[in-house]
């Protein structure tokens, strides 16, 4: 059984940590956009990964996929959150 659980634990985490490196990016993106009066982007940013992305995948994904799925979820919410974020800041400096 202890085999069974390390191999299991040992695929979660390599799966979960797939895409955390785009995530600092994401929370310095959220954090910029009320500093320049723009809380309202900086919401919709800090939301993006939790509500916008993470909850419709964790119900969606394990239909298709099941346990592999959910598993999914969290590292592809950070990979499209953190490329909105990027996208928004990006926007937001070609207007300078």
């Amino acid at each position: 059984m202890d085999g069974k659980f390390s191999d299991f634990a040992l695929r979660y985490f390599h799966i979960f940590l797939f895409c955390t490196f785009i995530v600092g990016a994401q929370i310095l993106c959220a954090q910029f956009f009320p500093s320049i009066g723009k809380g309202g982007i900086g919401t919709v940013v800090s939301l993006s990964r939790q509500v916008f992305f993470l909850l419709p995948l964790v119900i969606i994904f394990p239909l298709f996929w099941g346990i592999d799925g959910v598993l999914w979820a969290g590292p592809i919410a950070d990979g499209l959150s953190g490329v909105l974020a990027l996208l928004l800041v990006r926007r937001e400096m070609k207007k300078c």
